[in-house]
């Protein structure tokens, strides 16, 4: 993974003018997410909504990245970040250890992982695990 934050690509004046923008912009609606048509079968189909109380800080047109808490496995995992920009889907060592898994678990990955500071880090490995997004309970 190399770059930085969507902001990091812009200019010095452009993350000014986005910063004054998020403190005088007025609030706007958050639009609705939908789920898209599984390929496989779909259990319940309700779409995701967001209301104004939880558009407070959002700037639009924005992409900033989504967390959630969602079942791994069969474990729930809280504060997984969803970032439609990230070129790579992480989970820390101690996460994998807590789901009760282990290294020997993992395939062996010969790929590196870059940094925002470009220096390479070798990765322990991989793993497909089943991933569950659920309604919250009301």
């Amino acid at each position: 993974m190399i770059g930085g934050p969507h902001l990091a690509r812009n200019s010095r004046k452009a993350l000014e003018r986005y910063a004054r923008a998020l403190r005088h912009e007025p609030r706007a609606k958050v639009l609705e997410v939908a789920e898209c048509p599984p390929k496989s079968q779909c259990y319940e189909c309700e779409p995701i909504t967001f209301g104004e109380s939880e558009s407070y800080h959002v700037s639009y047109s924005h992409n900033d990245p989504l967390v959630i808490e969602v079942q791994i496995g069969t474990m729930m995992v809280a504060r997984v970040m969803i970032d439609d920009e990230a070129s790579s889907n992480i989970m820390f060592k101690q996460a994998l250890l807590r789901m009760g898994l282990t290294l020997e678990d993992l395939e062996p990955c010969e790929q590196l992982m870059y940094g925002f500071n470009r220096v390479s880090i070798p990765l322990c490995g991989k793993i497909k695990l089943p991933l569950t997004v659920d309604i919250a309970p009301k």
